[in-house]
């Protein structure tokens, strides 16, 4: 991977958990924006009940996004683990196709055919690791639109209580 492309990377990622942890931070000083502003009434068809029904789907959001930041951090450590495996792999490939034994600090000396073992064990891993990340992707999709999806009927909801107040 080229350095620019590494800073990029960096770049990206570092915006996007900023852009992460800023939502959560609006939503939870909305929550408690809102909830200062909650009175004490009966459950039933009324505009506290709504208030409370939009604090509910706001608090929902909140918890979607703090989960989806708990398990994005894996993402990154797993494409880590998958981009060192990739890089090892390319150099035993290279050195197989050249006829050399390489000495790894870890394995001892490696010839040819011990190469070509640890290549299979590679791609194994790096199997694994793929459908690992998959399954974190999906986890982590999810609860972005469970997050967005919350978020925004709560706000729509605390908007009809507002809209709703003056008629009650």
């Amino acid at each position: 991977m080229s350095e620019r492309s590494i800073k990029a990377y960096d770049y990206y990622k570092d915006l996007q958990q900023r852009a992460e942890y800023l939502l959560v931070g609006l939503l939870a000083a909305s929550i408690a924006f809102f909830w200062q502003n909650s009175k004490s009434e009966q459950l039933g068809f009324s505009p506290g009940t709504l208030h409370l029904l939009g604090l509910a789907f706001l608090f929902l959001a909140l918890v979607a996004a703090i989960t989806r930041l708990d398990r994005h951090p894996l993402i990154y450590a797993l494409n880590a683990d998958l981009l060192d495996l990739e890089g090892e792999r390319s150099s035993m490939v290279q050195s197989i196709s050249q006829g050399k034994t390489v000495v790894s600090g870890t394995r001892g000396v490696m010839d040819p055919l011990r190469q070509h073992g640890r290549i299979q064990e590679i791609d194994r891993e790096t199997g694994a690791i793929r459908s690992n990340m998959d399954k974190i992707n999906t986890e982590c999709a999810r609860f972005y639109r469970v997050r967005n999806f919350s978020m925004c009927i709560g706000y729509l909801v605390l908007l009809g209580h507002r809209i709703w107040l003056p008629y009650s």
